[in-house]
């Protein structure tokens, strides 16, 4: 399999950059094992911090009571992590949408929202990509 190469901004050419999705990074966590935790953050984030919306918000994920905004805890981990919503809703669903998810998201959840990095062990431990990158191949081989 050849690498396609592309001309960096000096002029020298260099290996194009893989495509961006799950199978592409080096290191990744088992989305079965990460998702439980996500679960289990949601439903503590909604036992402890109900949500103060009617039925008839239209959907809306913020919602102002008083002196204070709801934040729902799709939204916060998205602000803590960096990560989309829609990633964090489908690491939540588990192996069902992916089998694996990047190290690099992985640790945004659990070192960037959760504060433990204590959780990149055991069953979180990080993995080569049993995938490989995305056909990345040595410029020699």
């Amino acid at each position: 399999m050849s690498v396609r190469m592309i001309e960096d901004v000096d002029g020298v050419m260099v290996p194009a950059p893989a495509p961006a999705d799950d199978d592409c990074d080096d290191m990744v966590v088992s989305t079965s094992a990460l998702s439980p935790l996500v679960t289990e953050f949601v439903a503590e984030w909604k036992r402890h911090r109900p949500s103060t919306a009617s039925r008839f918000t239209n959907g809306a994920r913020h919602t102002r009571t008083a002196n204070s905004m709801f934040v729902g805890p799709y939204d916060w981990l998205a602000q803590e992590s960096g990560l989309t919503v829609d990633r964090i809703r489908d690491i939540k669903r588990g192996a069902r949408r992916r089998r694996w998810t990047p190290l690099a998201e992985a640790e945004a959840l659990v070192v960037g929202a959760f504060g433990r990095p204590d959780m990149l062990t055991g069953s979180l431990a990080p993995q080569p990509n049993p995938r490989g990158c995305c056909g990345r191949r040595s410029l020699t081989g």
